[in-house]
């Protein structure tokens, strides 16, 4: 065999030089562009990133904050607005009491900080690879950045139905009365009503990307479905619920500052429970079950709510020479979980 020939027998297939010459040609041409962007957008928002519905695309960090900031201010002036038919309903961040300032209460709040900081260090806080990469793919794909929110969806159901229900022939689902201290059954009846929950939901949806238009209501056409049979399969449950004396809520709360944990407990005493006791219908089981008046529980909770919850310490930055420096950490918060909370106590 010639030398030659064993040569030309292991020389590479044209289609592979091709390849890889393709393959160089663009890594050198995106590693040019990752760098004519580093040099472009020093300081500023890499293009393609937008927080809260907010292109931030060529903005400085100061320029991108103040501008979060006018929607949030846009926000806490104007209130969002709930409609059903002729009459409207504006909702406002904070609910003012008009008998006493010091029992106004949250219904909703945004939080942008954490959120901006992460999307100002795409492309740049990463390592080397990562951001090569980060920088080429912001330019083909928009990374879009839903800001935090916390919704307050059992006040604010109280007042969309202080505000709507009386438009409505009301529904009633199937309830427990109390004749001579004796729990009876009354049959619901069909009528109309609005599901506040999904509206809510869908308001909660809109904040998150600083949508402000108005939110109409529709309303729907209730049968209940809790029969009277139904009903009084569940009256041997009613009766031992009835015959407790009480039920305790308890809660476990830690701080930085406490040598241990404390545990702090909240009765529900017996004509609470008279009162909040109510039926329930499963709709994955397709079931009624026996539970508990989720506003009544909500009330019940609020002094527990104030010993507990914690809010939560958003991270403050500094802007040095383009990249974000951390002078104060952030701090988790603290919240009660009511809906598990109150699946925990209608389980007992």
């Amino acid at each position: 065999m010639e030398v030659g020939d064993l040569k030309q027998k292991v020389k590479p297939p044209y289609w592979l030089v091709v390849a890889l010459t393709i393959f160089l040609v663009l890594i050198i041409v995106w590693g040019v562009v990752a760098i004519v962007l580093q040099e472009i957008y020093s300081g500023k928002f890499y293009p393609g990133i937008s927080v809260g519905g907010i292109n931030l695309s060529g903005m400085t960090y100061v320029e991108a904050n103040s501008k979060l900031q006018e929607k949030v201010d846009t926000l806490n002036n104007n209130g969002y607005i709930f409609k059903y038919e002729d009459k409207e309903a504006k909702v406002f961040p904070v609910q003012v009491s008009t008998s006493d300032p010091d029992l106004s209460y949250e219904l909703y709040k945004v939080n942008f900080n954490n959120q901006l900081t992460y999307a100002f260090g795409l492309g740049r806080e990463y390592g080397v690879f990562s951001n090569f990469f980060t920088r080429i793919k912001l330019l083909f794909i928009q990374n879009k950045i839903l800001i935090r929110t916390d919704v307050n969806r059992i006040e604010i159901k109280n007042i969309l139905s202080t505000n709507f229900d009386e438009l409505l022939i009301k529904a009633e689902e199937t309830s427990i009365e109390y004749f001579n201290n004796e729990p009876i059954f009354v049959i619901g009846k069909q009528g109309e009503m609005i599901d506040y929950d999904k509206y809510i939901q869908a308001f909660s949806k809109q904040l998150e990307s600083f949508e402000f238009k108005s939110i109409g209501l529709e309303k729907e056409n209730y049968d209940p479905k809790i029969s009277l049979a139904a009903a009084e399969e569940l009256l041997p449950t009613v009766s031992v619920v009835l015959e407790r004396q009480e039920f305790f809520v308890k809660a476990t709360i830690t701080r930085s500052w406490f040598k241990k944990p404390i545990v702090k407990e909240w009765v529900i005493y017996k004509e609470e429970i008279k009162k909040g006791i109510e039926l329930k219908w499963n709709e994955e089981e397709k079931q009624a079950y026996l539970g508990f008046n989720e506003e009544k529980f909500y009330n019940f909770l609020k002094p527990a709510i104030k010993e507990v919850e914690v809010e939560a310490r958003n991270a403050k930055f500094q802007i040095d020479n383009g990249r974000v420096k951390e002078f104060q950490s952030s701090q988790d918060g603290i919240e009660i979980d009511f809906e598990e909370t109150l699946k925990e106590l209608e389980g007992n």
